[in-house]
């Protein structure tokens, strides 16, 4: 699955899935970094299956930190089919030297996941 993700220097970080995710597999967003901790700011998701829904769990590690969850897609109402989130004001911390994962509960869903966020040194 190809993926696209960037840290700047100043510890802000994006996250775009360019592969449908369709499994359980967890997905890496952002790999863990000792003495850091990730902080998720946004997230949103497109659900192109049209039979199938899921929830996309937002981990750190394998413990889950935000849920969005994905109706299937339906031409006539495609905005059914997208979630997103702001955290800004409270956002997903991650563990202290700890990655962010994706992952879907549902297996054929065909899921377009993005993720915002910061990098900040763990305390």
């Amino acid at each position: 699955m190809m993926i696209h993700s960037s840290i700047t220097a100043a510890g802000e970080w994006q996250y775009a899935s360019t592969a449908d995710i369709s499994d359980t597999n967890a997905v890496e967003v952002v790999a863990a970094r000792a003495g850091y901790r990730h902080r998720v700011v946004a997230a949103q998701a497109l659900n192109t299956d049209i039979a199938v829904g899921t929830i996309i769990q937002i981990r750190t590690g394998t413990t889950v930190i935000g849920n969005l969850f994905v109706a299937p897609f339906v031409a006539a109402a495609p905005g059914d089919s997208t979630d997103d989130g702001e955290y800004g004001d409270m956002p997903l911390i991650g563990d202290g030297g700890g990655n962010i994962n994706v992952i879907c509960v549902t297996t054929s869903a065909q899921v377009r996941v993005s993720l915002q966020g910061v990098t900040v040194k763990a305390s």
